[in-house]
C-alpha cells in the first residue's frame, strides 16, 4: 500500500520486494526459466522464509534442487509439496522420481500409485512404476502394468 503526504510528494511507506515472499517466488521461477538454478533456489527459499507456504513453491524449489543435484533438499521440499497439495499429482509423481533415484522403492511405488490414482493418464507415471516394478523384480506386475495398467492402481497402494 501506497500512502501519500499530498501532492507531488514522495510516497510515505511502499512494502518492499525484500520483504515480499510472492515476489520472491516469481523471481524464483524467473531465474530458473534462464537457467540460473542456484540463484532459483535461493529465491524460492527466501519466499519459503518469508511465509510462503504454497505447494507449488515446494514443487518448483524441490525441482530445482534435483536439478542441481541436492536429492536430500529435493526430498524434503518434494514432501512439503505433497504435505501442502496431496491432491495435486505431480507433488506425488516428482517425489517418486528422486526417491527411485535414492533406491526408495517401496516408497517409489507408493507415490507413483498415488500419483496415477490422481490422474489415471500420466504416461511418464507409468513408465516410471514400469521400471520401479523392474528395479524391485515384480515381473508379473510389470507384465501386469503393461497389459491392463488400471488394475494395478486399483486397491490398497501402499508397499
Amino acid at each position: 500500500m501506497v500512502e501519500s503526504g499530498g501532492e507531488g510528494s514522495a510516497p510515505a511507506s511502499r512494502s518492499s520486494p525484500a520483504d515480499n515472499a510472492l515476489a520472491h517466488y516469481h523471481l524464483g521461477f524467473a531465474q530458473g526459466m534462464i537457467g540460473d538454478k542456484r540463484a532459483e533456489v535461493r529465491e524460492y527459499q527466501r519466499a519459503a522464509a518469508l511465509g510462503l507456504r504454497d505447494w507449488d513453491l515446494f514443487l518448483n524449489l524441490g525441482l530445482a534442487q534435483l536439478e542441481n543435484g541436492d536429492l536430500d533438499a529435493a526430498t524434503e521440499s518434494l514432501r512439503k509439496s505433497v504435505c501442502l497439495g496431496e491432491e495435486h499429482p505431480e507433488s506425488h509423481f516428482n517425489l517418486a522420481l528422486v526417491d527411485e533415484r535414492r533406491g526408495m522403492l517401496a516408497d517409489a511405488e507408493y507415490e507413483t500409485l498415488v500419483s496415477l490414482r490422481l490422474n489415471r493418464e500420466q504416461p511418464d507415471a507409468r513408465n516410471l512404476l514400469g521400471v520401479i516394478y523392474a528395479q524391485e523384480g515384480k515381473t508379473r506386475r510389470v507384465e501386469a502394468h503393461r497389459s491392463k495398467p488400471s488394475k494395478i492402481v486399483r486397491g490398497d497402494s501402499k508397499p
